[in-house]
């Protein structure tokens, strides 16, 4: 079975190169062929590995080996979930729909891991001969791409959006938007592409220029979504509404489908507009691998007929631990490491989340991977079995998002929207007062709450406390305040152990910034997947943080 792993990464790289064709690149082409470049030179070191270590005719690989290249097939298995795939499809138009011409994060990351999985295949080889000490760092583990791969992207990233603005521009000829266009049952082609291409043309203008335009809307504009540039607009009776998915704090989400794809559309509860409007304020124009992808949204006269539209998941991380889906730790840490990114994220454009729990994390669990046959029917499909399931984590719900130091420009709200169980100690001494204490740091909020939730990642518990605990209220605070917090179990090992508690830190500067928390998880990770785990039973060898930088 071990080597079936080492087989499977080859397979997986091997069936991707087979499909890809430069001349079916209709979207994002140049990027495509920087993940594949990238993509050849992971497979050259996954063969070194292979030659230098060959499986044991009864035991096959060492076990470091097969959860490194366990790894890889992930990564791989992410690769064609999330770019690769929409590269062959001919419906342009879709994916352009789906992606809004913007990839270049997703391509990012998926370049980097695959730099830091051949960083992880040379390490074991290091091991192998005995250079321990060459092997990978935490400075190792920054999450940063070389220059002349930003370089690169940059490039490509530009040469991709010029290409599909041509084919929009085709699509547009002399459309041009209006109220009537959402009015009928179904946008036209020409008026999506309208959208696109003026949500492209305001994205390009400076930041300062964009909060102009907002600024200068009259106060009855500012609610309407069909003002927002950054919102790509369809008919209310466009998408069909169907079966009823989950009801959050803010909205129910519904299965629906729109343009013969799959989407959850998501709906306000009565009372709840202006929040619902803020939540696409905050998505629109957002585009990460792990935050939750606005796709288009809808507005009518009724409350109702205000929604939008963003991908389909399989669940959200609370019904997963409720089903009790069982995780080792390289796999719970790397569902952590993808809720960290995303937050890292959020947090460097000035947005703060403020409600985040498992109930706001929507995950997705791909169990084998799908590719078009290359020879016959496009439509017939390959199917490819995963030996482990390859789990995908987003960050959702952002009704409650604001940005930094500033008052959201479309509803005003209280400082203690959250949960009681994931909100950080100071967050309670807003309750009464009026204004924010001078040692309010909004930001460290959200990384008391990280750190509470990757406890329960980690226990596969759904409640980080008992029920006995919660009530009643005010006691349960005052123990929070008095630094009361869940136990973690003996077998943590103790540099994660430690990373958690400096999250939930009882003083906020003391918590370490989403940056410094990714590169202590890949660092871990990295730890677990080599075999080099003696340094996960030190507390912080190393550890650096730049967490005065709120």
């Amino acid at each position: 079975m071990a080597a079936t792993i080492v087989t499977l990464a080859l397979d997986l790289c091997n069936k991707i190169a087979d499909d890809h064709d430069k001349s079916s690149l209709l979207c994002n082409g140049q990027q495509c062929m920087l993940v594949y470049n990238k993509l050849l030179e992971t497979q050259a070191t996954l063969e070194l590995l292979q030659r230098e270590l060959p499986p044991d005719e009864e035991s096959g690989f060492p076990d470091h080996v097969r959860q490194a290249t366990q790894e890889l097939v992930q990564v791989l298995t992410r690769a064609y979930e999330t770019f690769f795939k929409d590269c062959f499809c001919t419906e342009w138009m879709e994916t352009a729909l789906r992606q809004h011409g913007d990839v270049k994060e997703t391509v990012g990351e998926l370049l980097y891991d695959l730099q830091w999985c051949r960083s992880v295949l040379c390490s074991i080889l290091l091991k192998r001969a005995g250079q321990d000490s060459q092997a990978m760092k935490p400075e190792d583990c920054d999450g940063t791409l070389s220059v002349t791969d930003r370089y690169a992207l940059s490039t490509a990233a530009k040469k991709d959006q010029e290409n599909l603005k041509a084919l929009l521009r085709d699509l547009k000829v002399n459309h041009t938007c209006s109220g009537e266009c959402w009015n009928g049952k179904q946008v036209s082609v020409s008026c999506l592409a309208t959208q696109l291409l003026e949500k492209f043309d305001f994205q390009e203008q400076p930041k300062a220029a964009q909060e102009e335009y907002y600024n200068g809307l009259p106060a009855h504009d500012r609610k309407k979504l069909s003002k927002w540039p950054l919102a790509l607009l369809i008919s209310p009776e466009d998408p069909s509404q169907g079966p009823f998915l989950a009801s959050g704090s803010f909205g129910d989400v519904f299965r629906t489908a729109w343009r013969g794809e799959t989407y959850a559309m998501k709906v306000p509860k009565p009372g709840c507009l202006e929040i619902f409007k803020q939540e696409i304020a905050a998505l629109a124009g957002m585009h990460h691998p792990h935050i939750m992808r606005l796709v288009c949204c809808t507005e009518g006269p009724a409350t109702r007929e205000c929604s939008y539209l963003m991908e389909f998941m399989d669940m959200t991380l609370f019904g997963m631990l409720e089903e009790h889906q069982i995780l080792c730790l390289l796999q719970a840490v790397d569902l952590i490491l993808q809720v960290a990114e995303g937050m890292k994220h959020l947090h460097s454009i000035g947005l703060v989340h403020r409600d985040l729990k498992p109930h706001n994390i929507l995950v997705k669990k791909v169990q084998q991977v799908s590719f078009p046959h290359p020879y016959d029917d496009p439509s017939i499909l390959m199917l490819l079995p995963l030996s482990n399931p390859v789990w995908i984590a987003k960050v959702s719900d952002f009704g409650t998002s604001k940005a930094k130091n500033e008052s959201t420009a479309y509803s005003h709200q209280t400082k203690t929207i959250g949960s009681p169980m994931y909100m950080a100690p100071e967050v309670y001494e807003l309750e009464s007062d009026d204004e924010e204490p001078e040692r309010f740091h909004p930001m460290k909020t959200d990384v008391y709450s990280f750190g509470i939730l990757c406890f329960v990642m980690v226990t596969g518990k759904s409640s980080p406390y008992e029920f006995e605990e919660l009530v009643p209220t005010k006691k349960f605070k005052d123990n929070v305040r008095q630094g009361k917090r869940p136990t973690l179990p003996p077998d943590c090992p103790a540099r994660l152990s430690w990373l958690i508690t400096r999250c939930w830190h009882g003083d906020p500067l003391s918590r370490p910034s989403f940056h410094d928390i990714c590169r202590e998880l890949r660092y871990i990770k990295g730890l677990l997947l080599t075999g080099i785990c003696c340094n996960l039973d030190q507390l912080s060898p190393g550890l650096y943080f730049s967490h005065l930088n709120c």
